[in-house]
């Protein structure tokens, strides 16, 4: 039991000490995790500690709730002869914090098992419970830690009808794929009022100015004490992120797999309620995920990647500024 709770302390230390970050859990996504560890018998059976050997079927219910099914094969040995441990169990899995690339995790389930070593022969049900970790390399591919405390249902050896605890400790790789995201309907753009003209340079080449668009919010209504996004603006090579004030904390990160550019906004909301179809500067759409403490803003990219880009404040926007590639000087000729 003291190894139980040290082992769920940890977790919840971990869990404390998680940032933001991408973690690609979402509904609908299949996994698949092979893994390797130690199974550890209770102590009146006299059985030495195994080398573990599993594979886990896993399906996202949505980004918290999954279930999961293990298969797991130790050999345990008794006064050296080495015997046999087969359990099949399903497992509900509740992700703590979906949005981050650490995620911790709890486990609750039950099954069957099989164990005979020496005079130990048994055949019967189970529960089991624990926890894990997850953590994300990229939008596929996780490593994973589980512990688990499996409780025998009926009797372990055939002069005995005791329920014994034994312990399972595993590291593995998650390869997740499935459940493509749901793109909502894209709405018309509304055509901002043309600015007023700008001065005129000093150099002899001329100066193209181009229209911008712009998409107003669906909502103007702020979360108490929340930065709202109140708009998206094409003006020349940037995308603006218009908001309700100055945008002081924020984090601009590229992803792959797709392609797109990614701004966490800290203490933010939304007020889009669909994806944005911007189609410039390299940008196919945009849409947005509210999460309690940040709103992540997505870029996807329409050319296979994302242009380099810079990123300005200003009192209420962020200025994303694109910069082509292989674009002649004015200066030269054609």
């Amino acid at each position: 039991m003291k190894k139980t709770v040290l082992t769920l302390t940890l977790f919840i230390a971990t869990l404390l000490g998680a940032y933001p970050a991408l973690a690609e859990i979402n509904g609908g996504e299949f996994s698949i995790s092979p893994v390797i560890g130690a199974f550890i018998f209770d102590g009146t059976q006299q059985l030495s500690p195994s080398i573990a050997l599993g594979a886990r079927l896993g399906y996202n219910l949505d980004r918290n709730w999954g279930v999961e099914g293990s298969f797991t094969y130790a050999r345990p040995r008794f006064d050296g002869d080495y015997g046999n441990h087969v359990n099949l169990r399903g497992d509900v899995l509740y992700h703590l914090v979906p949005q981050n690339r650490l995620v911790p995790f709890l486990a609750l389930g039950g099954g069957w098992m099989l164990t005979y070593a020496g005079p130990f022969e048994s055949s019967n049900g189970m529960l089991d419970f624990g926890a894990g970790l997850k953590y994300f390399l990229n939008d596929n591919i996780a490593l994973r830690g589980d512990f688990r405390e499996i409780l025998s249902l009926g009797p372990q050896t055939a002069g005995s009808t005791d329920c014994l605890l034994n312990s399972e400790i595993t590291v593995g790789l998650t390869f997740q794929f499935g459940g493509e995201k749901k793109v909502s309907p894209a709405v018309e753009p509304v055509a901002a009022p043309a600015p007023p003209p700008p001065p005129q340079p000093v150099a002899s080449v001329p100066v193209v100015e181009e229209t911008p668009s712009c998409w107003m919010a669906d909502s103007t209504d702020a979360p108490a004490g929340k930065i709202l996004v109140t708009g998206l603006c094409v003006r020349d090579n940037a995308l603006e992120i218009l908001s309700s004030e100055r945008i002081r904390k924020y984090e601009i990160f590229t992803l792959s797999q797709p392609s797109r550019l990614v701004a966490d906004i800290t203490n933010a909301a939304s007020g889009f309620k669909n994806v944005i179809p911007v189609n410039s500067l390299g940008i196919a759409t945009v849409r947005f995920e509210s999460y309690p403490e940040t709103l992540r803003i997505f870029l996807n990219a329409s050319q296979g990647r994302i242009l380099p880009y810079r990123v300005e404040e200003t009192d209420k926007s962020l200025r994303i500024i694109m910069t082509p590639i292989n674009v002649p000087s004015p200066d030269k000729e054609p």
